[in-house]
């Protein structure tokens, strides 16, 4: 069997497992109610999706491609920089979680960049996770002021220390600071604030082309969109480059913007990135060598992913090369650096030792351990390639610290030069390409089998856990009673009342948050809008010249009026002109893009509401221990929050004062007619925005009340006591009910025997 035939008969045998396994729990709708979101990992059981990659990888001639790696601030963007651009910062560091960007690159006969925004859900979400940044912030210092409050007024003789709130807010700041999820977002959502929103022409969700005449030319345009202090910078999920760099003529490569990202539908995307990927560098910190991240991403790709070719990028080395590694090398770079490699490489040895036997990926890793692992600086290649007066404040530093440590290597050019060009590491790196370059199609082969093998072995977890589940579900069933029923019905009342409190103010909390980022987004919103117009008036705005006759002074201009021969002169001065028709279609459309921003606000809010409530809920649930996990129907508990946020729909228009008939004018104004046109523009354009920021408030204020309207609670535990008076039945059939889990227990087993 060739190689494409047995790629095609194994795809087509998972596809239609995964459709047998829908089919059989459609088969028992009772039964498997809700499995599916107890499955880990449940998101990839999609046989469309699972076969659109398998055609991707399976497609001939298409380009090699390998992604870059691991941690933020790893160095995966310095590494490319030094390997592609001889150092130059082309593709900028990320500063935090939040600022660093799935980029791809590729060959393009001229440079240029496609710049992909965020979605407005994308926004909205970080929104929603700064407010619950603040709420968070203020509950722990309320905390913590009440601890220290309540502590005796002295303790051994001495007397407590003065309660300081500053110092408290500080170290509470401190702590969510270091939550990718809170910390970030908050990081993020100030940087948004600060760059006033999200320019009008983004909103479309377009890419945004760029094109240079050099690639020099296109970093410096770059720096505005992924730089760490770029003005878009905020606003870009994705970047594209295509680079008229030989050594991307067959290659593309996928620089990641780290793991565990903050951003779901970011962290999304590089997960698709990487299914397409047919070898990876893992980049991770010398000095932090492996961590837990890092195994959890190997672990991902070496047994879901299908990528058997890895390997290993020790960066950041400069960093190991000083204390007891100096002394014991008596001062030898060269030698200090191969002392490093050893205890990384032995470091690797162990650490992966517990994944060798069942992911292939690592195994492949180990088994050439030696031609696989290097460590790398860039600082080291900037100090080698580029001039004194390019390196910046941390190349400097490096490189004192080095003549101080290792004076030797920079007696002379030449040894500094081999030194340097060692430490730096390129050329190994370099030889990983080349390698995986020359191995391209053997590779490829290989690649969309790896990926079909890994998903098999997917669903055959998935099938494991749900015969697990509903294993424990069907015992359950046979060794239930009624009086135990009746017993668990009567508890789950007295929790009732207290349990509808707590359902109720998770909801209430959830809704504010949720309308607070629902504020924030109809402001920048408006202040987008306002801005869009304010740029439309100012160039509606010019000047012209206008001529006029002035009596001249003296006897004789006099007498030359008199008999009316002339007496007078001719000057000139400049007037203000307007463009009454552009503001007025600007304006015009200002009501509109207003009512539109608000259904757009609502409509994303609402939509990140949905689903968050019922985490958010569940959470509180869990924290008050008003219910036992084996009590908390996720599928009701989701039924009931969809109630609240079926009600957030239909609201009214803002409520805008209408355009007044001095600006209804049109065509070209001079003089006091433009400036007069102009000031009542200017005065109802201050009319608009404060008519729209109270509607907006207004706005906010609704979506609470109407949300808090809902009894989430109540019909939370109505539908639970409904469902134990449904198990009280199916108990006296319990005989018919074990039968129809007996038979899908069966179909399942039969599922999994056929992996």
């Amino acid at each position: 069997m060739t190689q494409n035939n047995k790629l095609n008969t194994q795809a087509k045998q998972l596809a239609e497992r995964l459709s047998k396994f829908d089919e059989v729990l459609d088969r028992y709708p009772d039964q498997t109610q809700g499995l599916r979101g107890r499955i880990q990992e449940s998101q990839w059981l999609d046989a469309e999706a699972l076969q659109t990659t398998i055609a991707e990888k399976a497609r001939e001639g298409r380009q090699l491609r390998v992604g870059i790696i691991g941690r933020v601030k790893a160095g995966k963007s310095s590494l490319l920089n030094a390997l592609l651009f001889d150092g130059a910062d082309v593709l900028p560091k990320a500063a935090t979680p939040m600022t660093a960007s799935l980029t791809v690159l590729a060959y393009g006969d001229v440079a240029r960049a496609e710049v992909e925004p965020f979605e407005p859900e994308d926004l909205a979400e970080i929104a929603q996770r700064a407010a619950e940044y603040d709420r968070e912030l203020r509950s722990r210092i309320e905390a913590r002021m009440a601890q220290q409050t309540a502590r005796p007024a002295s303790f051994g003789g001495r007397p407590a220390p003065a309660l300081d709130p500053d110092r408290i807010e500080q170290a509470v700041r401190r702590e969510l600071d270091q939550d990718p999820q809170l910390g970030g977002a908050k990081d993020m959502h100030e940087r948004i604030l600060k760059a006033g929103g999200m320019p009008a022409d983004w909103a479309q969700g377009e890419a945004i082309q760029l094109k240079a005449k050099s690639i020099a030319a296109l970093r410096e345009e770059l720096a505005d969109y992924v730089g760490a202090n770029g003005r878009f910078t905020p606003f870009t999920n994705c970047l594209r480059l295509y680079l008229p760099l030989p050594g991307l003529k067959d290659l593309e490569i996928v620089d990641t913007p780290g793991v565990n990202d903050p951003i779901p539908s970011r962290e999304a995307r590089t997960y698709r990135e990487l299914h397409r990927c047919d070898a990876v560098l893992v980049v991770s910190p010398a000095g932090q060598f492996l961590n837990a991240q890092d195994l959890e991403l190997m672990d991902r790709l070496g047994t879901k992913e299908g990528v058997r070719e890895v390997f290993l990028v020790a960066s950041q080395v400069d960093s190991q090369l000083f204390g007891s590694v100096q002394r014991q090398s008596q001062g030898q770079l060269l030698t200090a650096l191969s002392e490093v490699q050893g205890i990384l490489t032995k470091q690797a040895q162990q650490t992966l030792a517990v994944q060798r036997n069942a992911n292939p990926g690592v195994a492949t890793l180990l088994s050439g351990l030696q031609n696989r692992l290097v460590v790398t600086s860039s600082v080291a290649h900037t100090l080698s390639t580029q001039s004194e007066a390019q390196w910046d404040a941390n190349a400097r530093h490096i490189q004192q610290m080095l003549t101080k440590a290792y004076p030797a290597v920079f007696s002379t050019p030449a040894i500094a030069e081999e030194c340097l060009s060692s430490l730096a590491g390129m050329t190994k790196t370099q030889g990983f390409l080349e390698q995986v370059r020359s191995n391209k199609e053997a590779i490829q082969a290989t690649s969309a089998l790896n990926f079909v093998h890994d998903r098999g072995g997917q669903l055959s977890e998935s099938l494991a856990q749900a015969l697990e589940l509903l294993a424990q579900e069907r015992a359950g069933v046979e060794t239930a009673t009624s009086e135990g029923l009746e017993s668990r019905l009567q508890a789950l009342q007295k929790a009732k009342s207290q349990g509808t409190k707590v359902v109720n103010l998770a909801v209430q909390n959830a809704v504010e948050d949720s309308s607070e980022a629902l504020v924030l987004a109809l402001e920048a919103a408006t202040k987008q809008a306002f801005s869009q117009v304010e740029r439309t008036a100012e160039n509606a705005r010019g000047t012209d010249v206008e001529t006029y006759k002035v009596d001249s002074e003296g006897w004789l201009a006099g007498f030359a009026r008199f008999i009316n021969v002339g007496g007078q002169e001719t000057r000139s001065r400049t007037v203000q002109t307007v463009k009454a028709s552009a503001i007025r279609d600007a304006l015009e459309e200002l009501h509109l893009n207003l009512e539109t921003a608000q259904a757009t606000a609502v409509a994303e809010q609402r939509s990140r509401l949905r689903k968050t409530l019922t985490g958010a809920v569940l959470g509180r649930l869990r924290e008050a221990q008003v219910l036992a996990d084996r009590d908390i129907d996720h599928v009701a508990l989701e039924q009931a929050c969809l109630s609240a946020v079926g009600e957030l729909r239909s609201f009214d228009d803002p409520k805008l004062p209408p355009l007044p008939d001095d600006l209804t004018r049109s065509g070209p104004l001079k003089g006091s007619a433009a400036e007069s046109f102009m000031q009542a523009a200017t005065k109802y354009l201050h009319q608009l925005k404060k008519a729209a920021l109270q509607s907006g408030r207004g706005l906010a204020k609704v979506y609470i009340d109407r949300a808090a309207g809902v009894d989430v609670g109540a019909i939370l535990f109505s539908q639970y006591e409904e469902d134990l008076q449904l198990l009280k039945k199916q108990i006296k059939e319990k005989t018919q009910t074990l039968k129809q889990y007996d038979a899908l227990i069966a179909d399942l087993k039969q599922l999994r025997h056929g992996a």
